[in-house]
Protein backbone atom coordinates (compact mmCIF):
# COMPACT_ATOMS: atom_id res chain seq x y z
CA UNK A 1 0.00 0.00 0.00
CA UNK A 2 1.18 3.47 -0.46
CA UNK A 3 2.57 5.25 2.33
CA UNK A 4 0.76 8.41 3.28
CA UNK A 5 2.81 11.76 3.25
CA UNK A 6 1.88 14.86 4.85
CA UNK A 7 1.29 17.74 1.91
CA UNK A 8 5.14 19.26 1.09
CA UNK A 9 3.97 22.76 2.22
CA UNK A 10 3.06 21.59 5.89
CA UNK A 11 5.27 18.31 6.76
CA UNK A 12 8.29 20.08 8.17
CA UNK A 13 6.05 22.64 9.97
CA UNK A 14 5.45 20.78 12.48
CA UNK A 15 6.35 21.88 16.06
CA UNK A 16 9.03 19.30 17.30
CA UNK A 17 7.18 17.62 20.48
CA UNK A 18 8.44 17.68 23.97
CA UNK A 19 7.65 14.35 24.69
CA UNK A 20 8.58 11.65 22.19
CA UNK A 21 5.79 10.77 19.29
CA UNK A 22 4.51 7.89 18.23
CA UNK A 23 6.54 8.02 15.22
CA UNK A 24 9.36 9.83 16.61
CA UNK A 25 12.04 9.12 12.78
CA UNK A 26 11.62 11.33 10.46
CA UNK A 27 13.42 10.51 7.24
CA UNK A 28 13.40 13.60 4.20
CA UNK A 29 16.14 14.59 1.26
CA UNK A 30 17.02 18.33 1.77
CA UNK A 31 19.36 21.14 1.03
CA UNK A 32 21.59 22.57 3.55
CA UNK A 33 22.58 26.49 3.38
CA UNK A 34 26.74 27.26 3.58
CA UNK A 35 27.74 29.21 6.07
CA UNK A 36 27.14 32.86 4.66
CA UNK A 37 23.67 31.83 3.77
CA UNK A 38 22.76 30.89 7.11
CA UNK A 39 24.02 33.85 8.58
CA UNK A 40 22.65 36.06 6.53
CA UNK A 41 19.09 33.85 6.72
CA UNK A 42 19.81 34.18 11.41
CA UNK A 43 20.02 37.93 10.65
CA UNK A 44 16.57 38.49 8.77
CA UNK A 45 14.95 36.10 11.38
CA UNK A 46 16.68 38.37 14.74
CA UNK A 47 15.53 41.27 12.36
CA UNK A 48 12.30 40.55 11.93
CA UNK A 49 11.42 38.92 15.41
CA UNK A 50 12.61 42.16 16.89
CA UNK A 51 10.81 44.38 14.38
CA UNK A 52 7.46 42.94 15.34
CA UNK A 53 7.87 41.48 18.98
CA UNK A 54 7.48 38.03 17.62
CA UNK A 55 6.53 35.02 20.01
CA UNK A 56 7.54 31.51 19.27
CA UNK A 57 10.63 29.09 18.94
CA UNK A 58 13.26 30.53 16.21
CA UNK A 59 14.95 27.72 14.58
CA UNK A 60 18.58 26.44 15.66
CA UNK A 61 20.93 28.31 12.47
CA UNK A 62 22.42 24.79 11.75
CA UNK A 63 18.82 23.33 11.52
CA UNK A 64 17.82 25.91 8.69
CA UNK A 65 17.33 23.58 5.46
CA UNK A 66 15.16 23.28 2.46
CA UNK A 67 13.33 19.89 1.93
CA UNK A 68 12.58 18.48 -0.96
CA UNK A 69 11.10 14.99 -0.35
CA UNK A 70 9.69 13.84 2.49
CA UNK A 71 10.18 9.83 2.68
CA UNK A 72 8.40 8.73 5.89
CA UNK A 73 7.56 9.32 9.61
CA UNK A 74 8.26 5.99 11.37
CA UNK A 75 8.73 4.20 14.55
CA UNK A 76 12.27 3.68 13.64
CA UNK A 77 14.46 4.43 10.39
CA UNK A 78 14.05 1.62 7.95
CA UNK A 79 16.66 0.33 5.29
CA UNK A 80 14.19 -0.02 2.94
CA UNK A 81 13.49 3.88 2.53
CA UNK A 82 17.25 4.57 2.60
CA UNK A 83 17.89 1.94 -0.80
CA UNK A 84 14.84 3.72 -2.21
CA UNK A 85 16.13 7.11 -1.78
CA UNK A 86 19.48 5.89 -2.86
CA UNK A 87 18.20 4.90 -5.97
CA UNK A 88 16.67 7.26 -6.96
CA UNK A 89 19.33 9.82 -6.24
CA UNK A 90 21.66 7.98 -8.58
CA UNK A 91 19.48 8.84 -11.65
CA UNK A 92 19.86 12.53 -10.75
CA UNK A 93 22.11 14.72 -14.05
CA UNK A 94 21.83 17.95 -12.35
CA UNK A 95 25.03 20.50 -12.54
CA UNK A 96 25.49 22.54 -9.40
CA UNK A 97 23.11 25.39 -9.16
CA UNK A 98 22.42 28.36 -7.33
CA UNK A 99 19.11 28.72 -4.91
CA UNK A 100 18.05 32.35 -4.12
CA UNK A 101 15.59 33.53 -1.24
CA UNK A 102 13.91 36.87 -2.28
CA UNK A 103 10.84 36.70 -0.04
CA UNK A 104 10.03 36.21 3.87
CA UNK A 105 6.90 35.62 5.20
CA UNK A 106 4.63 33.25 7.12
CA UNK A 107 2.53 29.74 6.15
CA UNK A 108 -0.83 29.23 8.00
CA UNK A 109 0.16 27.22 10.59
CA UNK A 110 -1.60 23.71 11.49
CA UNK A 111 -4.05 23.27 14.57
CA UNK A 112 -2.80 21.22 17.05
CA UNK A 113 -4.66 19.85 20.32
CA UNK A 114 -4.28 21.97 23.40
CA UNK A 115 -1.83 23.75 21.79
CA UNK A 116 -1.41 27.63 20.56
CA UNK A 117 -1.51 27.81 16.85
CA UNK A 118 1.88 28.71 15.42
CA UNK A 119 2.85 29.89 12.25
CA UNK A 120 6.19 28.93 10.42
CA UNK A 121 8.36 31.87 9.54
CA UNK A 122 9.88 30.81 6.09
CA UNK A 123 12.25 32.27 3.44
CA UNK A 124 10.85 31.42 -0.26
CA UNK A 125 13.48 30.42 -2.76
CA UNK A 126 13.04 31.19 -6.43
CA UNK A 127 11.45 28.46 -8.54
CA UNK A 128 14.85 27.05 -10.90
CA UNK A 129 16.64 24.18 -11.21
CA UNK A 130 15.49 23.61 -7.23
CA UNK A 131 11.99 22.40 -8.73
CA UNK A 132 14.04 20.27 -11.41
CA UNK A 133 15.94 18.72 -8.74
CA UNK A 134 12.51 17.80 -6.92
CA UNK A 135 11.18 16.83 -9.75
CA UNK A 136 13.24 14.62 -10.66
CA UNK A 137 13.72 12.74 -7.39
CA UNK A 138 9.51 12.30 -7.08
CA UNK A 139 9.65 10.88 -10.59
CA UNK A 140 11.86 8.19 -9.49
CA UNK A 141 10.64 8.08 -5.49
CA UNK A 142 6.77 7.10 -7.15
CA UNK A 143 8.40 4.19 -8.99
CA UNK A 144 8.69 2.36 -5.59
CA UNK A 145 5.33 3.74 -4.50
CA UNK A 146 6.20 6.94 -2.08
CA UNK A 147 3.09 9.68 -2.42
CA UNK A 148 5.41 12.41 -3.10
CA UNK A 149 2.65 15.72 -3.41
CA UNK A 150 2.85 17.14 -7.15
CA UNK A 151 2.73 20.63 -4.95
CA UNK A 152 6.69 22.18 -4.30
CA UNK A 153 7.29 25.54 -2.63
CA UNK A 154 10.95 25.53 -1.82
CA UNK A 155 11.32 27.72 1.20
CA UNK A 156 13.81 27.44 4.71
CA UNK A 157 11.99 27.43 7.55
CA UNK A 158 13.07 30.20 10.37
CA UNK A 159 10.92 30.08 13.37
CA UNK A 160 7.41 29.37 14.51
CA UNK A 161 5.15 32.11 16.04
CA UNK A 162 1.83 33.12 17.19
CA UNK A 163 1.43 36.11 15.03
CA UNK A 164 1.28 35.88 11.12
CA UNK A 165 3.67 37.92 9.24
CA UNK A 166 2.56 38.82 5.72
CA UNK A 167 4.87 37.78 3.03
CA UNK A 168 7.86 40.91 1.92
CA UNK A 169 10.42 41.30 0.11
CA UNK A 170 13.90 40.94 1.17
CA UNK A 171 17.86 40.92 0.27
CA UNK A 172 18.34 38.17 -1.60
CA UNK A 173 20.36 35.41 -0.08
CA UNK A 174 21.74 33.43 -2.71
CA UNK A 175 24.25 29.91 -2.36
CA UNK A 176 25.66 27.64 -4.50
CA UNK A 177 23.89 23.99 -4.46
CA UNK A 178 26.92 21.44 -4.86
CA UNK A 179 24.93 18.12 -3.24
CA UNK A 180 21.68 17.18 -1.91
CA UNK A 181 21.26 14.80 1.40
CA UNK A 182 19.33 12.26 3.04
CA UNK A 183 18.48 13.20 6.40
CA UNK A 184 17.04 11.31 9.65
CA UNK A 185 15.50 13.87 11.87
CA UNK A 186 14.83 12.58 15.33
CA UNK A 187 12.26 14.45 15.82
CA UNK A 188 11.67 14.55 20.08
CA UNK A 189 15.84 15.84 20.24
CA UNK A 190 15.45 18.78 17.44
CA UNK A 191 18.61 16.69 16.28
CA UNK A 192 19.96 15.53 12.26
CA UNK A 193 21.27 13.05 11.00
CA UNK A 194 22.75 13.07 8.14
CA UNK A 195 22.83 9.28 6.24
CA UNK A 196 23.57 10.09 2.58
CA UNK A 197 25.04 12.95 0.36
CA UNK A 198 24.61 12.86 -3.18
CA UNK A 199 26.74 15.21 -5.04
CA UNK A 200 25.04 17.35 -8.01
CA UNK A 201 27.22 16.59 -11.45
Amino acid sequence: MPMPVPDQNTFDFIPVQPRRPKMPERVFIGLFPNQHAREKANHWSRLVSGELGLVGNPLRAERYHTSLIHLSDRKRVRSGDEYAAELAARTVKIPPFEITYSRMGSFPGAPKRDRPLEHPLVLLADYGPVAELHAALAAELRKFRFRVPESFRPHLTLSYNLQFVPARAIQPITFLVTEFVLVHSMLWLKEYRILRRWPLH
